[in-house]
């Protein structure tokens, strides 16, 4: 049974989250790849001419149209730039299983840091080596802008479990922990492997995926979703 500091999860449920459907192979993780890496290449293209575009106002014109929503840096602190959350939740169908969703979170600024594509695959590859343990664990994959705003990420929701993962170098390896919640006890694993750099993303993160889904495997198996049990 989990045991949660705090409910505040409620966007993991809002209308925006669109479902990308499940994961079937890895033939077909490499073809997302390539496209996914496609489209970015058109986002920042186009995200270049939208600023070139706004370069052409005025000074004063910029100064008396601020962008809806945003405030001042004393009103509300920017997050550390070595921290980001992924918009990729993978949501969990066997409803025997204590946790609903699993959510991701990079904290390290490494190689691959802030990479889109890097989120997606990752995500993907979590849900297709979860449906391949002794004890399949059947979800899907599904997209939601407001899982990547910190500010939605102030307390922890229930029946979910939480994936920090990083990067690092000399040696080149993977590293990730799991968490039922907020607090220091809720942390049910943490492991650091080695992943020399490879050409294909699903390649280089399969240790990471494979070593994530098989910590899970087990605190479902064993019901110990934290620290001590």
């Amino acid at each position: 049974m989990f045991h949660i500091g705090g409910l505040c999860a409620s966007f993991w449920h809002s209308p925006g989250l669109s479902s990308l459907g499940p994961v079937t192979s890895y033939a077909g993780l490499r073809r997302k790849e390539v496209m996914l890496r496609m489209h970015l290449r058109s986002l920042l293209l186009l995200g270049s001419l939208i600023f070139a575009a706004a370069c052409q106002k005025s000074p004063s014109s910029r100064a008396s149209e601020p962008a809806p929503g945003l405030v001042t840096v004393k009103e509300t602190a920017a997050p550390p730039a070595e921290v980001a959350y992924s918009p990729f939740v993978i949501n969990v169908k066997n409803q025997s299983l204590p946790f609903r969703q699993i959510s991701f979170k990079q904290v390290s600024s490494g190689e691959r840091a802030m990479d889109g594509a890097l989120f997606e695959t990752l995500a993907e590859a979590v849900a297709l080596e979860l449906s391949q343990q002794q004890k399949p664990i059947s979800s899907e994959l599904s997209y939601s802008p407001a899982a990547a705003d910190p500010q939605n990420h102030l307390a922890c929701g229930a029946a979910h479990i939480y994936v920090d993962f990083w990067q690092s170098d000399a040696p080149a390896r993977w590293g990730f922990s799991l968490w039922s919640g907020c607090e220091e006890e809720s942390q049910f694993a943490w492991e650091e492997i080695a992943s020399p750099r490879k050409k294909a993303l699903i390649d280089e993160i399969k240790p990471l995926s494979s070593q994530i889904a098989s910590k899970i495997n087990k605190a479902t198996q064993t019901g110990c979703f934290r620290k001590t049990c």
